[in-house]
C-alpha cells in the first residue's frame, strides 16, 4: 500500500521536472561567467499531432478529406466519392487574391507541392460542378 501510495503523489512530479528548462553556466579560470545555455525539453508526447489533423467537410454528395494544415511541403486532398467526368478544381491563393497554384482537373486523390512558397496563410478554394468551397492553410 505505501508503494501505490508514494507511486501516485512522486509519479506526476517527475512529469513537472521533466518539462522544465535546463540552464548551464560556463566560467573561465577567474570565475566570470562567460557562456549560459537554456536547454528546453520537450516531452516525449508528439506536439504535433494537435497541429496537423485530417480536416473533413462535405461539398453536395462529394466528401473531402484535407490534410495535414499546417503544411510543411506536401498536401493531401481526398475526395473519395468524386466520378470520373465531374469538373473539379483546386486554387490555392494568397492573402493578397493572386492565384498560387491552380489544378483544373483534380482527381479523387490530389497532391499539392506546397515546397516553394512562403510561410503564411493560403486560401484552398475548391469548386465541384457549381459549387464550392473555401479553406484557409497554413504554410510552415
Amino acid at each position: 500500500m505505501k508503494i501505490l501510495l508514494y507511486l501516485i503523489l512522486f509519479l506526476p512530479a517527475f512529469s513537472v521536472l521533466k518539462s522544465q528548462n535546463t540552464v548551464t553556466f560556463s566560467y573561465d579560470g577567474s570565475g566570470n561567467r562567460t557562456n549560459r545555455t537554456i536547454s528546453s525539453l520537450k516531452s516525449t508526447k508528439d506536439d504535433n499531432s494537435e497541429n496537423q489533423r485530417e480536416y473533413k467537410d462535405q461539398l453536395g454528395d462529394n466528401d473531402i478529406l484535407i490534410y495535414p494544415n499546417p503544411v510543411l511541403t506536401e498536401m493531401k486532398i481526398d475526395i473519395p466519392s468524386l466520378d470520373e467526368g465531374i469538373f473539379a478544381s483546386l486554387i490555392i491563393v494568397d492573402q493578397q487574391g493572386r492565384v498560387i497554384l491552380k489544378e483544373d482537373k483534380a482527381v479523387s486523390s490530389n497532391l499539392l507541392d506546397l515546397s516553394g512558397l512562403p510561410p503564411g496563410i493560403y486560401y484552398l478554394n475548391i469548386t465541384i460542378q457549381d459549387k464550392s468551397v473555401q479553406w484557409k492553410i497554413v504554410k510552415e
